[in-house]
């Protein structure tokens, strides 16, 4: 995706697989998050059979990493993401803290409006 002519956040504008929910920075390089659609890119599971803490998986907008860390720990989830295959992509994640955020405020299906 052109991160030079991105459409408006909270535009509902399908791209790259899924839809765009918006950008950020990751590691300092603006990022667009695209999500996949429910139908195809919700799974549920565990990350891991008890809670412990996974180095390199605590990133608050670096969902690659942290699925990427939780995977080689033996996540199910996590590994399933990776798998993922979805409308012809492969680089599908699980969204991080800030991913999730901007999921939320640009694609939830309510009309609530956004606290700021």
């Amino acid at each position: 995706m052109n991160l030079n002519n991105l459409p408006i956040e909270g535009a509902f504008i399908e791209a790259e697989g899924g839809f765009y929910s918006g950008k950020l920075l990751v590691n300092g390089k603006p990022t667009a998050v695209i999500t996949a659609p429910k139908a195809l890119g919700e799974f549920s599971g565990i990350w891991l059979p008890e809670y412990t803490l996974t180095p390199g998986a605590n990133s608050f907008n670096d969902g690659a990493a942290n699925t990427l860390a939780m995977a080689e720990a033996g996540s199910p989830i996590a590994q399933k993401a990776i798998a993922a295959e979805i409308n012809g992509h492969k680089d599908w994640v699980i969204g991080a803290r800030d991913v999730v955020e901007l999921q939320y405020r640009h694609l939830k299906p309510t009309t609530d409006r956004n606290y700021v």
